[in-house]
């Protein structure tokens, strides 16, 4: 019996990069205690703090999508929730 289900070109490319050293998912995950901590911090304090966690990482337009796109966020929740959805998706998971 044949498969025929057809993949999305997006499902094709999912990759687990949380292991790779030079990706910024990489220097999330092992802040990821210290990302919960900040959830009760001041916006611009959870901004500042993750982007120095990433700082070390490789500069990418991945990166810079990330820095940008967390600039964005309005609140602690919405940029918590943004990061976690990054984090996710660097192992190759579905987001929230």
């Amino acid at each position: 019996m044949r498969n025929n289900t057809i993949k999305k070109d997006k499902d094709l490319f999912k990759r687990d990069i949380s292991e790779n050293e030079t990706t910024y998912v990489y220097y999330l995950i092992q802040n990821k205690e210290k990302i919960d901590n900040l959830a009760v911090s001041p916006l611009p304090t959870f901004k500042q703090e993750v982007l120095k966690f990433v700082e070390p990482a490789n500069d990418t337009p991945a990166k810079r999508n990330f820095i940008l796109t967390l600039q964005q966020q309005k609140n602690v929740m919405s940029a918590l929730q943004f990061v976690y959805n990054v984090i996710l998706r660097g192992q190759g998971l579905e987001v929230i």
